[in-house]
């Protein structure tokens, strides 16, 4: 997830450390774009094809391939957060009568087979859902508040209690 924040007009762009991947059914196939076992992953919200970023790539790639990735996103959504916030898109802007806000994006990426990231689409509507994902989904969502309370919230409304902050994201 890819979080802008605008706080006392001040805009930051915030990269969360973890999120869910799904595979698709079948390994990618050059030159085979009919096959939706190949490119579609829609339809497989299930722990079979679901994979935890970074841990899981970590175990299947190793560390130097997804510390490639994890570099190539961070780059990724550092250029997004520049469209999104350039003074001629007005993509990203808090309404009139508020000088705080904040936006949580979804994006959808590809890896290829040299570990290079493409962005395919980004959504402001992400999805958040974490059925059958058992509990490495309840994880992503504790996670998912706690990052919203750490980076948009408590500049605001300063917790009265000292709270340890898990900084469980990258600023960009």
């Amino acid at each position: 997830y890819f979080m802008i924040t605008n706080i006392n007009n001040k805009k930051k762009a915030f990269l969360f450390n973890h999120g869910k991947i799904f595979l698709a059914k079948q390994p990618y196939k050059l030159g085979d774009y009919q096959n939706k076992e190949i490119h579609d992953t829609h339809s497989l919200k299930s722990l079979e094809y679901f994979r935890l970023f970074p841990e899981d790539f970590n175990k299947i790639f190793g560390e130097k391939a997804t510390t490639k990735i994890v570099n190539e996103f961070v780059a990724l959504h550092k250029y997004l957060f520049k469209i999104l916030t350039h003074k001629n898109t007005h993509v990203y802007e808090c309404n009139p009568e508020s000088k705080n806000c904040f936006e949580i994006f979804g994006t959808d990426n590809m890896i290829t087979d040299t570990f290079d990231v493409k962005l395919l689409e980004c959504n402001e509507k992400i999805g958040l859902s974490t059925t059958n994902l058992g509990d490495a989904g309840q994880l992503l969502i504790n996670e998912y508040f706690t990052n919203i309370m750490e980076i948009a919230v408590d500049p605001v409304f300063p917790p009265q209690n000292n709270i340890k902050h898990k900084h469980d994201y990258i600023e960009l």
